[in-house]
């Protein structure tokens, strides 16, 4: 599971995972476009999730949970408030 994984790290670190045969489920905010074409590009699962709201972030996994199971790896390109988004 990535946040941010519509563009830059979070993309390439989406891509990376997908091209090695990895499940991939991602987190975005508010480029849903640049969200689809990620997904269409890689099969992963896009979520759209501000993970500076804990509830967001809950139900975020629940879909992840719900299409994938449990992840397995967290990788936070979005760099602020990565506490925050740890505790829930």
């Amino acid at each position: 599971m990535i946040t941010g994984g519509s563009r830059g790290i979070g993309r390439a670190s989406v891509e990376r995972f997908a091209a090695a045969g990895d499940r991939v489920a991602f987190l975005y905010r508010s480029r849903e476009e640049d969200a689809a074409a990620v997904a269409d590009a890689t099969g992963a699962l896009a979520v759209r999730a501000d993970v500076s709201d804990p509830i967001c972030v809950r139900e975020a996994f629940a879909q992840v949970q719900a299409v994938l199971g449990d992840p397995r790896y967290w990788s936070t390109a979005r760099a602020s408030r990565t506490s925050d988004f740890c505790r829930t």
